[in-house]
C-alpha cells in the first residue's frame, strides 16, 4: 500500500496499524482533537470489525483467501460512502500472518518483519544504510510466506553481489527463526555506493 496521507498529514497506514495491530498512536495529542483522523479511525474501526467476524468463521483455509476476503469486505461495504479508500486500506488488514496453534492464535504484521529486518540490516558492516527514496522496506504476508523487498546503500569497497547475497540469507534466517515464517524471496535494489558508515 502507498503511504497515502490524510489532510492534517497523518499516514493513513499508521491509523489501519493502530487499528488492526493495537499499537498506540503516533500522536496522541493531535488525534484527539484532529477531525481527520477521528472520521477515519471510525471507519477503519467499522472495517475492521468485518475482518474480525470473517476470522471467527470457521472455514478450510483455501488458496486465495486474502483475495476472497478483500472482495466480500468491500461488497459488504461498497453501499455505503466511506472517508478512505477501501482498495487500499483493506489489503493491509489482512497483510498479516495468522499462525494457529493448540492453545490460540497469533498474529504477525507485515510492520513487524519490516522492522525486524531493518534492525539487522543496519547491524551488516557491509551495508552503509537503509535507501533513501520511496518505501525502503516492503514486506508482503501471504499465507505463511513471506516476500521481502530492499533497497540499500552499499559501504564503498564492498563488491556488490556479495553484499546482496550476505543480506539475503540473513534476512532469511532472522525473519524465519523469529517468526516462524518461510521466506519466499528477498529482493534487493542497491540505489548507491557510500564512504564510510552511517
Amino acid at each position: 500500500m502507498t503511504n497515502e496521507l490524510l489532510a492534517c498529514g497523518t499516514e493513513l497506514a499508521s491509523l489501519v496499524d493502530q487499528v488492526a495491530d493495537g499499537v498506540p498512536p503516533e500522536r496522541p495529542a493531535h488525534q484527539q482533537t484532529c477531525p481527520h483522523c477521528q472520521a477515519t479511525l471510525q471507519d477503519i474501526n467499522q472495517l475492521w470489525s468485518h475482518v474480525r467476524q470473517l476470522t471467527r468463521e470457521e472455514i478450510a483455509i483455501p488458496s486465495g483467501i486474502v483475495e476472497r476476503v478483500i472482495r466480500r469486505i468491500v461488497e459488504e461495504l461498497q453501499a455505503l460512502g466511506r472517508l478512505i479508500p477501501l482498495d487500499a486500506v483493506a489489503p493491509r488488514l489482512v497483510r498479516h500472518a495468522l499462525l494457529r496453534g493448540p492453545s490460540g492464535t497469533t498474529r504477525i504484521a507485515d510492520r513487524v518483519v519490516a522492522k525486524l529486518i531493518a534492525r539487522l540490516i543496519l547491524d551488516l558492516p557491509s551495508v552503509h544504510s537503509l535507501g533513501r527514496a520511496g518505501r525502503v522496506i516492503d514486506v508482503e504476508i501471504t499465507g505463511l510466506e513471506v516476500t521481502v523487498d530492499l533497497r540499500l546503500v552499499v559501504s564503498y569497497g564492498r563488491r556488490i553481489p556479495d553484499v546482496a547475497a550476505t543480506v539475503r540469507a540473513a534476512v532469511i534466517r532472522r525473519v524465519e527463526a523469529l517468526t516462524g515464517l518461510e521466506v519466499r524471496e528477498v529482493n534487493i535494489a542497491v540505489e548507491s555506493v557510500e564512504m564510510g558508515r552511517r
